[in-house]
């Protein structure tokens, strides 16, 4: 690290922690897709569900996609896609629910954007997601 800025993914900037390091991580979490400032965890038998959380937001992000990329590396952050395997795990890492009782919940962590997820999920949460992801990023513009 030097004055600040990111030499790795997985190092302590800003006084803020990484996510692995964050309430947000769990053990559980086996298996990752990283493409650029965006990662998703999860765990290894939930790979279906988060090839197609992560091919849903690159269909829905295609005209956005460098522009997105642009925006978040230049800040230094990444947008975390936590796909929860259990509903316990999920509440250990938000306090809160959602009141409608869905389980998508969106906190930033330092420069960074987590979203938690705790599925399994339906066909219209993966709007809600990239609707959760699109908002953090034009915000943070």
């Amino acid at each position: 690290m030097t004055n600040g800025m990111r030499t790795g993914s997985f190092q302590q900037v800003d006084n803020f922690p990484t996510v692995t390091q964050s309430k947000y991580y769990s053990p559980a979490f086996n298996a990752a897709i990283f493409d650029g400032p965006l990662r998703i965890y999860f765990a290894q038998y939930q790979e279906s569900e988060a090839l197609k959380i992560y091919f849903k937001l690159q269909e829905q992000l295609k005209e956005r996609s460098q522009e997105v990329r642009d925006n978040l590396r230049g800040r230094g952050s990444n947008v975390f896609v936590m796909l929860y395997p259990t509903k316990d795990i999920f509440q250990r890492s938000f306090e809160e629910e959602t009141p409608d009782g869905k389980a998508i919940i969106g906190n930033p962590l330092g420069k960074d954007y987590v979203l938690g997820l705790n599925g399994p999920l339906e066909e219209k949460d993966y709007d809600l997601i990239f609707d959760k992801v699109n908002e953090y990023v034009s915000a943070s513009a």
